[in-house]
């Protein structure tokens, strides 16, 4: 599965996450609160919820950085490049 992530106010599109199939299946085995307990925290502060390493480890692996190739036909492929570990 592949999600485009929107950007950062005034910043062009360019993240992806992708989470190949069985990834997640371990998390997926157990209920949802256990994994991330209720309620969710707010887009703003997600970085600083307890929630974060839990987060950061899920997606960390799966992030990328994407463009699309227009191919001889005219069709479009999504291109992902692995996107470098972010600090912190």
């Amino acid at each position: 599965m592949v999600a485009l992530l929107p950007p950062a106010p005034g910043e062009k599109p360019q993240n992806a996450l992708f989470f190949r199939k069985g990834e997640l299946e371990p998390a997926l085995e157990r209920p949802l609160s256990h994994t991330l307990p209720p309620p969710p925290p707010a887009v703003n502060s997600v970085a600083d919820s307890p929630e974060a390493p839990a987060i950061k480890r899920f997606t960390d692996r799966s992030l990328f950085v994407y463009s699309f190739q227009q191919r001889q036909d005219l069709s479009a492929l999504l291109v992902l490049n692995k996107r470098p570990p972010q600090a912190g």
